[in-house]
């Protein structure tokens, strides 16, 4: 695994390397880089992961949770989920999180060919 300060470095200078004009949004070559970069330098730390998708920084939040969301939600530290969960109590994020998942299931099934 990549030291986290190697890892922070990197990801600093691939958003210099990416930033166009200094916008907040993302380019394409940013969307297919920040799911996929963190994952490879965090090693087997999900967290890790998102952490460095997070602090990348512009529009990369999306990003950083489909990180989360292709490895699952019992690999995250508790406390991240919890206070999620508490900062949107007009919503059941756990209940909404399984019926997405449900849809993915059958939506993969659906595309299998034969």
């Amino acid at each position: 695994m990549t030291s986290r300060k190697e890892a922070m470095t990197l990801i600093f200078s691939l958003h210099q390397a990416f930033g166009e004009n200094d916008t907040h949004l993302c380019t394409p070559q940013e969307m297919l880089f920040v799911p996929v970069a963190p994952v490879e330098y965090a090693g087997n730390d999900l967290n890790f992961a998102i952490e460095l998708g997070v602090n990348y920084g512009r529009d990369n939040d999306t990003a950083s949770s489909i990180v989360g969301a292709c490895h699952g939600g019992e690999h995250l530290y508790r406390a991240w989920s919890k206070i999620v969960c508490n900062a949107n109590p007009q919503i059941d994020i756990k209940e909404l999180a399984e019926k997405l998942c449900k849809i993915v299931r059958w939506q993969a099934k659906l595309s299998k060919p034969g």
